[in-house]
């Protein structure tokens, strides 16, 4: 058992009963210490001081809760708690460190961190920080791409427990997948759930990279709709393939490896009514190649990362030539200065 340690501190004692309401007002007044415990003596409960009072904040307190006592004591250390601050201490002496959260996503059994600096010691300092504050979490992993949370050339960070694989579910449906390629972003469940209602049943459905979104597998699963999925990648493929089984909806999606696209010929064009494209390192260029797939009245949904909230401008200008009427909306802030942006063709030239 770790020894403890005792720092001599001013401290602050009330009894019992009008202990809780004196601690809310000095966390309040930003005096209360969070690195050292509370002690309780004989119905009398001490908090730990960050300074001294001075005597006309001593009689408002006294004005408020009656009598106090003010006195130093010993107080213990909160070893966790304390190692951290030094953490932060070490960690902002070396590089602006408000630019990168602390802030992460929690899945199951892995954790989604974003860290800015390319810097291994901050690196370190900041992984650090969660192991603290998530128990079990032992290993982490940098990954090239997250889905729907693509960050290029910044590193990338997934702690869990050792396992690659893991396994999400929304209600019935179920997808397999590698964290270390692949990450299904909780965030924007809302917008899948919202893209798979507006789909008629008697559309004809097709996505691309949908080995990295599964998006076709929902659509099938949850509205018995045939769906065309489309994948280049391999690896993405044979996972797909390990999906359509696992989520027993083989007839109702038909798993077609990209590259077979081009000896199919002319078999796919004019023939979709509407395409889904949900990769964003992939995106833009698969949707310049798809054109010809889309019915003319037909509609390409694709999700992109943009730098800037409102990438109105570029988009216009890369997709004019093939659609009239482009619709642009930004879903929501993923990390700091990216946003995710859906992306609406119709009316195709």
């Amino acid at each position: 058992m770790e020894e403890k340690k005792f720092k001599e501190k001013n401290v602050i004692g009330i009894v019992l009963d009008k202990a809780e309401n004196l601690k809310e007002y000095l966390k309040e007044m930003g005096i209360l210490d969070p690195y050292y415990r509370t002690i309780k003596e004989k119905g009398i409960v001490y908090f730990p001081l960050k300074r001294e009072f001075s005597k006309e904040e001593i009689e408002e307190i006294e004005r408020k809760f009656g009598k106090i006592i003010i006195e130093r004591k010993p107080v213990v250390e909160k070893r966790k708690l304390l190692l951290k601050k030094q953490l932060l201490e070490e960690i902002k002496s070396k590089k602006e460190f408000h630019k990168s959260p602390i802030k992460y996503i929690a899945f199951k059994n892995a954790i989604l961190l974003e860290i800015i600096e390319e810097d291994e010691e901050i690196e370190k300092g900041i992984i650090d920080l969660v192991k603290m504050e998530r128990r079990g979490i032992e290993n982490f992993f940098k990954i090239k791409n997250l889905n729907l949370i693509y960050k290029g050339y910044k590193p990338d960070i997934i702690l869990g427990n050792g396992k690659n694989e893991i396994i999400y579910q929304d209600e019935d449906f179920k997808v397999k997948f590698n964290i270390k390629k692949i990450f299904i972003d909780p965030r924007l469940k809302f917008e899948r759930n919202k893209l798979i209602n507006e789909i008629k049943s008697n559309e004809l459905i097709a996505e691309f990279c949908s080995g990295s979104s599964f998006i076709s597998l929902e659509i099938a699963k949850k509205r018995e709709i045939k769906v065309y999925s489309f994948e280049n990648d391999f690896e993405n493929y044979i996972t797909l393939l390990e999906n359509i089984d696992l989520n027993q909806i083989r007839g109702l999606v038909i798993p077609i490896f990209y590259q077979e696209v081009f000896k199919l010929g002319k078999l796919f064009h004019n023939v979709f009514d509407k395409i889904i494209i949900w990769d964003h390192e992939r995106s833009r260029e698969e949707s310049i190649r798809i054109f010809n797939y889309v019915k003319k009245d037909g509609e390409i949904v694709l999700l992109s990362i943009s730098k800037e909230p409102e990438p109105h401008e570029d988009i216009q200008i890369l997709f004019k030539q093939f659609a009239k009427r482009i619709e642009i909306k930004t879903l929501l802030r993923l990390f700091i200065n990216e946003w995710l942006v859906k992306v609406s063709l119709k009316d195709f030239i």
